[in-house]
């Protein structure tokens, strides 16, 4: 046999991303109470005893999810430069295009599962939501002052 065969295999740098991907997808296909620790083992084609090696509980796979997608949210709606509000509006909404595609899959999780989380928990996610917001709103706030009077107020009116 050769020695290639005896060495052991290496986990992933990127292991713990994975388990929470996997779990995030089947929380949004089947809902968080009706996914087992086995089922999103065996989805990420390691056994159930490994996924604790990197998550207490499923509760932990939930939180670290729900974090995963907002960090990526807010990092798809960064602050771009410039000083075009519609350009900036334009670049970040874009952004969240590729995000919103991209993420398909996970979109939902924070929505319909928000309510498994933890009150401290949910605090946190409101108050990165609300940062995402703020990022979309001063652009807006920017093209509603540079719109000319007579254009649609469906666009430029005031907040």
């Amino acid at each position: 046999m050769p020695a290639t065969d005896l060495a052991p295999r290496k986990r992933p740098k990127n292991r713990k991303a994975q388990i929470a991907l996997v779990a995030a997808e089947l929380f949004c296909e089947r809902g968080y109470h009706l996914v087992g620790i086995d089922e999103i083992a065996a989805a990420v084609g390691i056994s159930g005893p490994a996924v604790y090696r990197h998550f207490p509980n499923k509760y932990a796979i939930l939180v670290h999810a729900t974090r995963e997608l907002v960090t990526a949210a807010l990092d798809a709606a960064r602050e771009v430069p410039g000083d075009d509000p519609a350009g900036v509006l334009d670049a970040q909404l874009a952004a969240l295009a590729r995000f919103t595609v991209e993420r398909r899959k996970v979109g939902a999780l924070y929505q319909w599962e928000w309510r498994y989380l933890a009150e401290e928990h949910r605090t946190e996610f409101r108050a990165d939501l609300a940062g995402l917001d703020a990022r979309l709103v001063a652009p807006c706030d920017g093209c509603a002052r540079s719109c000319p009077p007579a254009a649609p107020s469906s666009w430029c009116a005031p907040r």
